[in-house]
């Protein structure tokens, strides 16, 4: 298998991961593990062949995409590459904003640590 290893996500792809995202929050789902790893990209035309790794698949109102996604980012510092590319497109989705932010413990109700 022939692996590619950017430092970014080319605009093709965060365009097509957008979709994705407002395609599965429509139907009230969310990922919950939609990062680099788990797109498979024909590199020669920057289109997405697939999506993989769907165990964490949820409803949308529980998901906390977003929150995951920029926690584990801070767990791991930059051993994903291009992470950061693409984490408005999370948000953009997430159901309820108020939720990731008491995921992330960054509310009045639930503050940061």
């Amino acid at each position: 298998m022939l692996r590619w290893k950017v430092d970014h996500l080319p605009r093709s792809i965060i365009t097509a991961m957008d979709w994705v995202a407002g395609e599965l929050a429509g139907l009230g789902l969310s990922h919950n593990d939609l990062v680099p790893r788990n797109i498979l990209i024909n590199m020669s035309t920057e289109v997405i062949s697939s999506i993989v790794d769907w165990d964490l698949c949820g409803l949308a109102c529980i998901g906390g995409e977003y929150a995951r996604a920029v926690s584990d980012h801070n767990d791991y510092g930059d051993s994903i590459p291009g992470i950061e590319d693409y984490f408005h497109v999370l948000l953009r989705h997430s159901f309820n904003r108020t939720g990731e932010e008491l995921v992330l413990g960054y509310s009045e109700e639930l503050p940061a640590r």
